[in-house]
């Protein structure tokens, strides 16, 4: 029994803290541009294990829209990932109301006439794996560059990006044919909307969360064709910072996908200008999502732990994004 009770201990001393937030939030929302609904859900199942579920529809046609979606098991770090081409033609955009974007297999879309209160996304996907999760915006807006514009492409292009970092999330996994239920008051979601009017050469995007803490992260470095600028705008409760800051990846720990031929970094430091600092690491080398038409199908959308100091945290988990538009 004292076996049973320490090993008890141990696990649950080791597992992330995923709390949603119950906070007022903003519609900042907008209908033009090309639209990406992204989401990350941090779970904790009633079969007590830990998982980061990604979704992802971006309904750009040019070149192709993408419906996208992952699973990673935080303990065995077992991983689920597809990607597929969605088409207009078999399926429904409808953003006149409440959003409704379904095509078959990929749904996104909420249950409130404002769009944003009450949200849903799905996949049931044909490799081994699908997901049904419904979240509140029950979260602080977080805008990126305090404004919810940022620099994206050749100037002026620009686009809008805010996320709700920590809602309340239910519904349900399923992995290699097992349900796991959502535990609603230990699982979290981080909504992220960009409408984009550009695109640069390539970003590395962090999305970070703090164990027991309300402070949120965006930080971004972004490349142009002749320059790179990196700014992490911090959420503290009703305010918000922006703070430049230097990215250094670890060369030296990389893995290079054998589908797209790309090379990510698994490491970095992050260094701030009050000599904060972040070390943030890919917990598993290949979270690449796939897409075979286009360089930019193919995004590396992966879970990240991290430790440092940093407003007077040490600990944290999250996700890095990484995409590579054109390479010359």
């Amino acid at each position: 029994m004292r076996v049973l009770n320490l090993l008890t201990f141990v696990c649950a001393s080791s597992a992330y803290i995923f709390k949603p937030e119950n906070s007022s939030y903003k519609n900042y929302d907008v209908t033009v541009g090309s639209s990406s609904y992204w989401v990350t859900s941090f779970i904790t199942g009633k079969d007590q294990k830990q998982y980061l579920a990604v979704s992802h529809i971006l309904t750009t046609e040019m070149p192709s829209m993408v419906c996208r979606a992952s699973v990673l098991d935080l303990e065995s770090l077992e991983y689920w990932v597809d990607l597929q081409y969605c088409s207009r033609g078999n399926g429904t955009l409808d953003r006149s109301g409440p959003l409704n974007i379904d095509y078959g297999s990929y749904g996104f879309g909420s249950t409130s006439d404002d769009k944003v209160s009450s949200m849903y996304a799905y996949a049931n996907t044909n490799k081994s794996f699908s997901l049904d999760l419904e979240w509140e915006s029950s979260s602080k807006v977080l805008l990126n560059a305090g404004s919810g514009v940022i620099g994206f492409g050749h100037w002026p292009s620009n686009a809008t990006e805010w996320g709700i970092p920590a809602g309340k999330t239910k519904g349900s996994l399923v992995l290699n044919g097992k349900n796991i239920e959502v535990d609603p008051k230990n699982s979290l979601t981080w909504y992220d909307r960009q409408i984009s009017y550009g695109v640069p050469k390539n970003w590395t995007w962090f999305e970070v969360h703090f164990n027991g803490s309300p402070i949120k992260a965006s930080i971004w470095a972004i490349e142009e064709a002749d320059h790179r600028y990196e700014f992490a705008t911090v959420r503290n409760g009703e305010s918000l910072e922006v703070l430049a800051y230097t990215l250094e990846a670890d060369t030296s720990n990389s893995w290079t996908s054998t589908k797209s031929n790309i090379t990510y970094p698994l490491s970095w430091k992050l260094k701030f200008e009050n000599g904060d600092y972040l070390k943030i690491d890919s917990v598993r080398p290949d979270q690449e999502m796939y897409g075979s038409q286009n360089l930019v199908d193919s995004a590396y959308e992966g879970f990240v732990k991290i430790s440092g100091k940093f407003q007077g945290l040490k600990k944290g988990f999250g996700v890095v994004e990484m995409v590579t538009v054109y390479n010359s």
